[in-house]
């Protein structure tokens, strides 16, 4: 048994969630299920799309305001699309995707993001015998990162639910 959650992914970190693809797909949005968002990310939010070798291959662009992604103010939330610059193609096999978040955490401005089983203190982030980050999160990070080092991914309490569309 599992158990869902709302969180707040964290002002200034970058979070990681990993997706697995297993037909070539043309993409050109990243999509989260927030429980509550008053519009309150600061500029130089954003989110992309990076392959295993850590390579960014799309991105959303500054997220401030309400601009990219809408306010969510109803009970259970409601999933939000964040569309991309530019679509992308993605042949098979293991992206990331990250999004670093700036808000006001004193007011909580912030989205509360929905997670996937994490009651662990810091359950296991990888897939299965393998070294593949399946949830991540770097800390303190001054922005999103041009390019991703799976190897600075640190496992997290938190399984924030992320998908590509």
């Amino acid at each position: 048994m599992g158990a869902s959650a709302g969180v707040y992914p964290s002002s200034g970190s970058v979070r990681i969630t990993s997706v697995v693809l297993h037909s070539t797909q043309t993409v050109s949005k990243i999509v989260w299920h927030f429980l509550g968002y008053a519009g309150g990310l600061l500029a130089g939010s954003n989110a992309a799309i990076f392959d295993g070798a850590g390579t960014r291959l799309a991105q959303v662009g500054d997220m401030a305001g309400e601009s990219k992604v809408p306010g969510v103010h109803n009970a259970g939330g409601a999933t939000v699309a964040a569309p991309l610059t530019a679509s992308v193609t993605l042949s098979p096999g293991i992206y990331y995707i990250a999004w670093w978040f700036r808000y006001d955490t004193t007011a909580m401005d912030g989205p509360m993001m929905l997670v996937a089983e994490s009651s662990a203190g810091a359950p296991p982030g990888r897939f299965g015998l393998t070294n593949t980050v399946r949830y991540g999160v770097i800390s303190s990070a001054p922005g999103l990162p041009t390019a991703l080092n799976a190897g600075s991914f640190t496992d997290g309490p938190n399984r924030f639910w992320a998908a590509l569309a």
